[in-house]
């Protein structure tokens, strides 16, 4: 008894199905991708921002003279660290810098002592199953750290 359809019409609509489910897998692999690599270019990018703000910390302590404060964008309490990480951090939203924080080893600048500078940036996830992943809640974004330690070559007094 034929029930009038053609022969092999069950499987009618099987290939959109299962492309569909493929490109959602699919798709899910490529903003993770995504998400990665922007990922590593922002560690990248806060390391080499807390690698400068040492090195000026090693050798200019204070507010340079004859610098206009704070520079466009930048926080309105930018000390000359500061500004080193704020000019370091290209393709990165200063806002999103929580933390730029110096020590020094001995508690002031000593010459031939280590300081240490750490910076601290607010990732985005665009992909919010990534970011569950990676954070353990959705719509949680993980704080990318970079910290340097530079030689203290002069210490400079404040004016």
């Amino acid at each position: 008894m034929q029930d009038g359809f053609a022969p092999g019409s069950q499987e009618r609509g099987q290939g959109a199905v299962e492309f569909a489910l493929a490109l959602v897998v699919f798709l899910f692999l490529v903003m993770g991708v995504v998400d990665f690599s922007r990922a590593l270019f922002a560690q990248e990018a806060v390391q080499q921002a807390a690698t400068e703000g040492a090195r000026t910390a090693a050798i200019r302590q204070c507010r340079d003279a004859g610098v206009t404060y704070p520079p466009t964008g930048a926080p309105t309490n930018t000390s000359s660290i500061d500004y080193a990480v704020y000019q370091a951090s290209a393709g990165l939203e200063w806002t999103q810098v929580s933390a730029v924080s110096a020590s020094y080893e001995s508690g002031t600048a000593t010459i031939g002592r280590q300081v240490t500078v750490t910076v601290n940036y607010a990732f985005n996830v665009i992909t919010p199953i990534v970011g569950e992943i990676i954070e353990g809640g959705l719509g949680a974004n993980p704080t990318l750290t970079g910290t340097a330690t530079s030689t203290v070559e002069q210490a400079t007094g404040c004016p």
